[in-house]
């Protein structure tokens, strides 16, 4: 088993997942989903639809919006940008 895969194993585990009913979210998870960037994307995907149907609230910082778009905004990638923007108005 490789150690992504533990970790995957790990976090989606129920004894852990039903421990919680609230999670913070750094804004790496976020640019790893919205970048797709493999192998972390998935396990961000799996963990977000995980806490959805089970309830769990998850919370970010207020800078993770300027966090995620500095990169985005500098090389102009508005194509990130619209995709942040509608995950957060979505979430």
């Amino acid at each position: 088993m490789s150690g992504l895969q533990m970790l995957k194993r790990i976090l989606m585990s129920n004894v852990m997942m039903n421990a919680f009913k609230s999670a913070f979210f750094d804004t790496a998870p976020f640019i790893y989903l919205i970048e797709g960037h493999s192998p972390f994307a998935p396990i961000v995907k799996d963990i977000l639809i995980y806490c959805q149907t089970h309830s769990i609230r998850l919370t970010t910082s207020v800078l993770t919006e300027l966090e995620f778009k500095t990169k985005p905004s500098c090389h102009n990638r508005t194509d990130l940008l619209t995709a942040f923007d509608a995950f957060a108005t979505e979430s």
